[in-house]
């Protein structure tokens, strides 16, 4: 990994003396990082230190470093979310079956307004029409 940030600012934060996890597969481990204003400015080993002498460092006396996991596509905490009030359409492939889990569905949710279903697989890809009155 190379560093071509310049060094000359004044709120820095470097981690070190613990096991830093980059997840770059060519350098997996590194000795030290600096981190600007919540973005990653340098990685490496300590000797990069030098290049950033108002740093506050922080020993992580050998802890582990590791990247934050993100998810920025949503998928998983829409479904934590939103699949205990939507009708589990999941596996249904018949149009009388799914038409009943919409109905279960709309009786546990009351006034008026959206009915939502999940189904990952889109089994109910072939059904025409779910039309239906209430």
């Amino acid at each position: 990994m190379k560093n071509n940030i310049d060094a000359k600012n004044d709120s820095m934060i470097v981690f070190t003396s613990g096991q830093i996890l980059t997840m770059d597969s060519e350098q997996k481990y590194v000795e030290a990082v600096v981190i600007k204003e919540g973005h990653i400015v340098a990685v490496g080993d300590r000797s990069l230190l030098k290049a950033y002498p108002d740093a506050e460092i922080h020993d992580l006396k050998d802890r582990v470093l590791l990247p934050v996991f993100i998810d920025s596509h949503n998928n998983l905490s829409s479904f934590g979310c939103f699949l205990p009030t939507c009708a589990n359409l999941i596996g249904l492939t018949e149009k009388e079956s799914t038409l009943e889990k919409i109905r279960m569905q709309a009786r546990k949710k009351s006034g008026k307004g959206w009915i939502t279903g999940h189904n990952p697989c889109n089994t109910t890809s072939g059904l025409k029409s779910l039309d239906i009155e209430y």
